[in-house]
């Protein structure tokens, strides 16, 4: 993250321009990044200008479904759709799979399933009917790729749903969101393959060649396309159409986010399935990294620390050294007390040096504002409902949102909505509007506006039938009687 973000900070932009003509079978691109004179001086030669088909390549595209679903993958597919964290998204599939029964084991790393699940598929389709009523009716294909590979499952295979009946109505939406990319994607593999054939057309004018590319869908296969068809070009054929320019800039890499940040972490060998997860969540809880947007930004913290540890421990390589160690072990082919003398030899050598360093650490979090209580100075923490600002004095316990909270507590001068401030003497309303403040107790005691359900319990309530009264002779019977 910290190379992104420097790669970032470097990067200046630059403004190019690029020109196509859009003709009756789509759009000619010319493949150069040009200046706006140049660009500006080929629109004025190729508009409306004769364009040759000089040359056709043709390829045939044929995509097989995707394997199920990994942890990793499904985590970084729920983030880019729903925004969901690693942690969140873990959380859910634990529900489904220990409560609900629906899916299969969830920290698994392997796309792939053993054969001994060939059996039990039909039950399968047909537990997810409910949610795909078309389901049942593939119980008598066989998966279009080949996913049965005993040989590529670690401890446990891909996600897939299990045999019991799905129940909607047990879920909540974020649940059943987890689900259902289960379930399509266990349904995918029982479709075709997506096929495809790609023309690539290059069209010349005088010494200028663009490029204008159409695709005809064969067969839709497992994708959500229509089928289309596409009359080819031939050598010889003329285009003409309208020219422009377009301005564009380069930009940098984007800064990484929950999902590429597993990707990364994948790709490296950083955690596994079942850790990466938390270990995203505890950077952010230790306020080493923040997220903005989707994005994850590094804190001057964050910073910090990548400046005072040594430098090998910064990199993916003593983590992927470690890994291979220990396959090594795993394999027979290296002694564990070999591999534990290393590591107590490189923990000695950091610790040694750290003894040494003279850096010193400079808390970022650290603000000039003084705590009404105890008069020590107060320190930021980030939380999800804002920045936060905590006494440092470890005796005291003040601490109050930097920033004022707006309620709907309505103010008794202007009748503005309220924000929520600390004082010394604990939280009070004040109005930014005409500067009205309101003890909370006194708030409390104020009337509050009945809602919805307490409105038609009164309602039921007051609207009972009157009872009919009693007539003299009933009164005086009874009165006789208690007598008696």
């Amino acid at each position: 993250m910290a190379k992104r973000e420097q790669q970032i900070n470097a990067f200046k932009p630059e403004t190019y321009y690029q020109v196509s003509v859009a003709t009756d079978r789509g759009e000619a691109k010319l493949d150069q990044k040009l200046s706006a004179d140049a660009a500006q001086a080929l629109v004025s030669q190729l508009d409306q200008q004769s364009l040759t088909v000089t040359a056709i390549k043709t390829k045939a595209h044929k995509e097989l479904p995707p394997l199920p679903y990994d942890l990793n993958e499904l985590q970084q597919v729920a983030n880019q759709k729903f925004g969901y964290s690693p942690k969140q998204t873990l959380n859910y599939l634990q529900n489904l799979y220990e409560r609900e029964k629906l899916v299969t084991y969830p920290r698994t790393d392997s796309k792939y399933l053993t054969t001994d699940l060939k059996g039990s598929l039909t039950a399968r389709l047909a537990a997810m009917s409910p949610y795909r009523p078309e389901a049942r009716s593939f119980s008598s294909q066989q998966p279009a790729n080949n996913v049965f590979n005993n040989a590529k499952v670690g401890d446990h295979y891909g996600l897939i749903p299990t045999e019991q009946v799905l129940n909607a109505s047990k879920l909540d939406q974020d649940e059943l969101r987890i689900y259902r990319l289960i379930a399509d994607r266990f349904l995918d593999l029982f479709k075709p393959a997506y096929q495809a054939t790609t023309y690539t057309v290059t069209l010349t004018a005088g010494k200028q060649s663009l490029t204008l590319r159409e695709t005809a869908v064969v067969d839709p296969g497992f994708k959500d396309v229509a089928k289309s068809d596409v009359t080819p070009l031939k050598v010889g054929e003329k285009l003409t159409g309208h020219a422009n320019r377009t301005a564009k800039k380069t930009t940098p890499k984007p800064r990484l986010n929950e999902a590429t940040l597993l990707g990364k972490m994948d790709q490296f060998g950083l955690g596994t399935p079942a850790t990466r997860a938390d270990i995203i969540e505890k950077l952010q809880s230790s306020e080493l990294m923040r997220k903005q947007g989707r994005d994850l930004l590094m804190t001057p913290k964050g910073n910090q620390l990548l400046k005072l540890v040594n430098s090998r421990l910064v990199t993916p390589d003593l983590t992927a050294k470690w890994e291979a160690s220990l396959k090594q072990i795993e394999s027979g082919q290296l002694k564990r007390q070999t591999f534990m003398q290393d590591i107590k030899q490189e923990t000695t050598a950091l610790v040694a040096e750290i003894k040494r360093s003279t850096a010193t650490y400079q808390d970022h979090s650290l603000t000039q504002k003084h705590c009404p209580v105890c008069d020590s100075l107060l320190k930021e923490k980030q939380t999800k409902q804002g920045v936060l600002l905590i006494c440092t004095n470890p005796s005291c316990n003040y601490k109050r949102y930097r920033d004022p909270k707006v309620t709907n507590h309505r103010c008794s001068q202007c009748h503005k909505k309220m924000v929520i401030l600390t004082g010394a003497k604990g939280d009070y309303f004040k109005c930014l509007n005409c500067g009205n403040t309101e003890a909370m107790t006194e708030a409390k005691g104020k009337s509050k506006r009945v809602n919805k359900r307490e409105e038609r319990k009164l309602i039921d309530r007051y609207s009972k039938p009157d009872e009919e009264a009693e007539s003299p002779l009933a009164a005086a019977l009874k009165a006789a009687m208690k007598n008696q």
